[in-house]
């Protein structure tokens, strides 16, 4: 299986006031194909290739305890975009259709953070961090009707998730007023999320029911699924 993802992920800046509070942000986009495994299109095999786009803005604020410990929280918002093609009979033949997720999601993470190694420049860190991230989003689907294609359906999706993790990271001082810190993704932890979509059903006499389908995703060690290594340069006064 093939895959190409880019990443430009995390431009982070930050202001220190008396060597304990400090305020900041990162920055981040990637996007990227992924080629999933071939289906079948009328006898013949092709391949579907998944397009994911995503962005992060994420404001921070901290203070420093001391040489070794600080507390702070990340508040941030980010957007998400994932096209899944797929065929369809329509007609006398096999067409493609896409299928459209996306979502806008706020996130809040406070954490602890303890500098447990430091040589000369170089520090060594983990944060304790509690995530919590929720928002909505839609799923839009081809729509057929005895074989035509009518056009595409939408659907408002809820999502919601919580998480315990320790996250590693690295600081490098490169100058009194300059430092570089960089952070391994997620970590490794617990991820809760839940999927809320709308959905209906027929029944006799009774008729057409709404109700809602809810989907739950329990991750518990590195995920993987989200690894990735944040870059930010902060500036300290």
């Amino acid at each position: 299986m093939k895959k190409i993802l880019m990443t430009i992920a995390a431009v982070a800046f930050a202001t220190t006031m008396n060597a304990q509070l400090y305020l900041g942000g990162s920055f981040g986009i990637s996007g990227g194909t992924n080629t999933t495994d071939k289906i079948e299109d009328g006898g013949n095999l092709v391949s579907r290739d998944v397009k994911k786009f995503s962005l992060e803005v994420l404001p921070e604020i901290g203070y420093k305890i001391n040489d070794n410990m600080a507390v702070g929280a990340e508040i941030g918002v980010d957007f998400t975009k994932t096209t899944t093609p797929d065929y369809y009979y329509v007609g006398t033949g096999y067409q493609q259709f896409d299928t459209t997720v996306k979502g806008t999601y706020f996130n809040f993470s406070p954490y602890f953070r303890y500098i447990f190694v430091t040589w000369d420049k170089v520090s060594l860190f983990c944060d304790a961090q509690v995530g919590l991230r929720f928002g909505t989003g839609s799923t839009e689907t081809p729509y057929f009707v005895n074989g035509a294609h009518l056009g595409n359906q939408t659907r408002d999706v809820k999502y919601s998730s919580y998480s315990f993790a320790i996250v590693p990271g690295i600081a490098y001082q490169a100058s009194e007023k300059i430092s570089v810190v960089a952070k391994l993704g997620k970590g490794l932890g617990y991820w809760h999320e839940k999927t809320t979509t709308p959905d209906q059903y027929t029944l006799p006499v009774v008729g057409t029911v709404q109700y809602d389908r809810e989907n739950f995703d329990n991750t518990f060690g590195l995920n993987l699924k989200t690894l990735g290594l944040t870059v930010g340069v902060y500036y300290n006064f």
